[in-house]
């Protein structure tokens, strides 16, 4: 019984050093095992931020490019805007003046975007501006191009309409420099070479050869063309449109039709002596709205020679 208990004992004591060290020997994997896994995770983080992925290689150059493309957007943009700035100063102050017509108001010239306070917007655009925003810049001024456009297509069509006035306009003498002797009678009170009264001359007489030829001074219809005894002997009226008539007196011979359609320099007849005339002359009147002007007024007096019969051989 005592054996059995010394043995006990002895087996007892031998176990416990043996137990002890396994412990140890499990801590120190344990901490070793912890210690390898802490370093790898520092090192993959890292890695992270000292290496780059292939991919994080191929976004950051997209993020570069991108960048560099909206900072190239942000400067075209403002020479856009300032170019458009220069045209919409110059529709207001030139071409609508020249024309006599009133500069666009401001709320439609910002097409409801905003006022001035929004021109120079783009000068403080940050670099971190986002691609939305430079889209908005974009919007505006698309906005105020297609007003500017609706402006120079009105523009267009007031020019047009000005230059179509200007040709239906009298422009020249009726009987070309060449031909011409002298102005014998000017525009206003004389006194008649026949009747030796004082009297209102509504036109100028034009003295030339018998036979002379006498021409549109812009374009127009006849509505006049025969002696209605009304002492202008043979003559013809043409109405030009846009309130302006001419009327041509003491015709030799009439060449035109009523209704004919007639351009600058189209001839007309020939200078004679009939009705009331005491020598052969042309009696040239300008009406404007049924009211007699001074026909002096509408002829251009430095078209020389040759330019006189470029304008009456079309």
């Amino acid at each position: 019984m005592l054996k059995k208990q010394l043995l006990k004992n002895t087996k007892s004591t031998t176990d416990k050093p043996e137990f002890a060290s396994r412990i140890k020997k499990t801590i120190k994997v344990f901490i070793l095992t912890l210690k390898v896994v802490t370093l790898s995770i520092v090192l993959s983080v890292a890695h992270s931020y000292i290496f780059e992925s292939p991919e994080e290689i191929v976004l950051k150059q997209k993020n570069i490019k991108n960048q560099r493309d909206l900072e190239l957007i942000k400067s075209e943009l403002k020479g856009y805007r300032t170019s458009l700035s220069e045209i919409q100063d110059k529709d207001d102050n030139l071409y609508r003046l020249v024309l006599g017509v009133d500069p666009v108001a401001v709320d439609i010239r910002t097409a409801g975007i905003g006022g001035s306070s929004n021109e120079d917007r783009l000068t403080s655009i940050p670099s971190d501006l986002t691609l939305s925003s430079y889209l908005f810049e974009i919007n505006q001024l698309d906005a105020k191009t297609k007003v500017q456009s609706v402006s120079f297509d009105e523009l267009t069509g007031l020019a047009s309409e000005n230059i179509n006035r200007l040709q239906h306009r009298p422009s020249i003498s009726p009987i070309a420099p060449v031909d011409l002797v002298r102005f014998s009678s000017s525009f206003g009170y004389r006194t008649h070479p026949i009747f030796k009264i004082r009297k209102f001359h509504k036109g100028i007489d034009l003295t030339a050869l018998k036979g002379s030829p006498i021409y549109s001074t812009a374009k127009g219809k006849v509505i006049v063309a025969s002696n209605l005894h009304d002492g202008y002997g043979n003559k013809v009226v043409v109405d030009h449109g846009y309130g302006y008539k001419t009327v041509y007196g003491h015709l030799y011979k009439i060449q035109v039709k009523i209704g004919q359609k007639m351009k600058l320099g189209d001839l007309i007849g020939q200078v004679g002596n009939t009705g009331i005339s005491v020598s052969p002359h042309l009696h040239y009147e300008v009406r404007f709205n049924n009211n007699v002007i001074n026909p002096l007024n509408f002829i251009f007096k430095d078209i020389s020679q040759e330019e006189y019969q470029l304008i009456t051989m079309r």
